[in-house]
């Protein structure tokens, strides 16, 4: 290429010395660059000194350039802290916190770059602030995306609750919301991936509740008349609110004196036959038992006929319940305040118990349902209609004999569905991970990328 500037060798000899003499960036190396062409020499060493400075300069430029995605993370953690724990409001002020904290990133990206690249040209205000306005989108899109995937893929406590109900074939009237947490605090020592093991994990959390119940009737009180302080077990009770409550039965419909002779006599024998005498705090506590039992049995039923039918087989079912409300009215508060808990732990604490019990029952049932029917689909023929149910189609056809040929599990769809109510499932598992503050922050890391400046 021909020289515009006619140099000798000798002139370009000098001014290659002079430019080697002058440090990078100062605007005489370029006057000279522009007279003599750039300096050009062969790549350094990757492990010579020279190499190795540059890889750490390439780094730290790099570094440099992730200063807004930091920023957008860190914001949106801060953001996320201060917003509601699940929904828009929280998606909408982490979005917001890593916008403001991608804009500061920009910020310090565009200081620190013109600190160590003073030879590059310097960016207008305007320049700057768009620079900042698109890192502040971008780590805001970056946050949504990545909070609004989480809460999709993070298992939630209504997801747990719905996934039970259906692998344990609960009632209407079962109460699984009010003790799922006993039951997650024994599930944790006692992982949970069939039914069967929920019957076990539910029967557990039950009996540590029963097991708290009974201290309590072993704590002492003072009984006037006694000399030492008793067990409450043993302490007697005045029955006499009981008895009460009983007979205002008898008034509920005056009509039934006449209507009904028979439930007016079966009120008056109760009221009069159990409660003519005191009870000890123990005895009644142990009635309540055996009418809780008695009661869940009709609360456990699933339709209105079945409830229709049970009413009509137990007329005294108006009687229990009315005598097991004015035990519990009875007992409980003498319970909290034997054991110094508050007022209405006991009460609590019961109504956690019964409503163990029936999901107990029910889920022991529902098992042995299942049992039963796979045990009569693996001996049942292949066309029969008992061994196609067990493959999960209605017909019978080329297909189902295929997948008939397995031996067939009727509780299997039940039993994964309580493993993946407690998360032991590969697709729950990594769910799990994905719904935390942490793996939002990964999935949101491509689109954050997206908008990562290059040097």
């Amino acid at each position: 290429m021909p020289d515009p500037y006619n140099l000798s060798d000798k002139d370009r000899k000098d001014l290659t010395a002079i430019r080697s003499k002058l440090p990078q960036g100062d605007a005489r190396r370029s006057k000279i660059d522009r007279l003599i062409g750039p300096e050009v020499s062969a790549a350094p060493s990757a492990f010579s000194p020279a190499g190795i400075k540059e890889k750490a300069l390439t780094l730290r430029d790099k570094a440099v350039n992730q200063l807004p995605t930091v920023g957008g993370v860190i914001g949106g953690i801060l953001g996320g802290g201060a917003g509601l724990e699940t929904g828009p409001g929280a998606v909408a002020t982490a979005a917001t916190g890593a916008a403001a904290g991608g804009a500061l990133g920009e910020d310090l990206r565009q200081v620190a770059t013109e600190h160590f690249h003073p030879e590059d040209k310097k960016m207008t205000p305007g320049e700057a602030l768009r620079g900042m306005g698109k890192e502040a989108a971008g780590q805001a899109a970056g946050e949504a995306t990545g909070q609004t995937l989480g809460r999709w893929f993070r298992p939630t406590l209504e997801n747990t609750i719905n996934k039970l109900w259906f692998a344990a074939d609960l009632g209407p009237k079962t109460d699984l919301d009010a003790v799922m947490p006993e039951i997650l605090r024994e599930e944790k020592g006692a992982p949970a991936k069939t039914v069967g093991d929920f019957v076990k994990v539910v029967s557990g959390a039950k009996d540590k509740i029963g097991n708290e119940v009974d201290t309590a009737m072993r704590h002492t009180v003072n009984v006037p008349g006694v000399r030492n302080p008793v067990p409450l077990a043993a302490a007697p009770a005045n029955t006499t609110p009981i008895a009460n409550r009983i007979m205002q039965l008898t008034a509920s419909h005056p009509s039934q004196m006449i209507t009904d002779p028979e439930k007016i006599a079966a009120i008056r024998n109760r009221a009069t036959g159990l409660y003519s005498q005191p009870r000890s705090y123990g005895w009644l506590n142990d009635r309540r038992i055996v009418l809780n039992d008695e009661l869940n049995r009709f609360y456990s039923l699933k339709t209105p006929a079945e409830q229709g039918l049970y009413l009509s087989q137990h007329p005294e079912f108006e009687i229990d319940k009315a005598e097991a409300d004015a035990i519990r009215e009875l007992i409980y508060p003498q319970m909290d305040r034997a054991a110094g808990k508050p007022a209405g732990y006991f009460e609590s604490l019961q109504r956690k118990r019964g409503a163990l019990k029936s999901i107990e029952k029910q889920t022991q049932t529902h098992l042995n349902d299942l049992t039963a029917k796979t045990r009569k689909a693996k001996g049942a023929p292949i066309n029969d209609p008992a061994h196609a149910y067990a493959s999960g189609s209605g017909h019978v056809g080329i297909y189902t004999r295929l997948t008939n040929l397995r031996a067939p599990d009727v509780a299997k769809r039940a039993d994964k569905q309580v493993a993946r109510a407690f998360s032991h499932t590969p697709g729950a598992k990594v769910g799990g991970i994905l719904g935390t503050r942490p793996g939002m922050e990964v999935m949101g890391l491509p689109i954050r990328e997206l908008f990562t400046p290059e040097q």
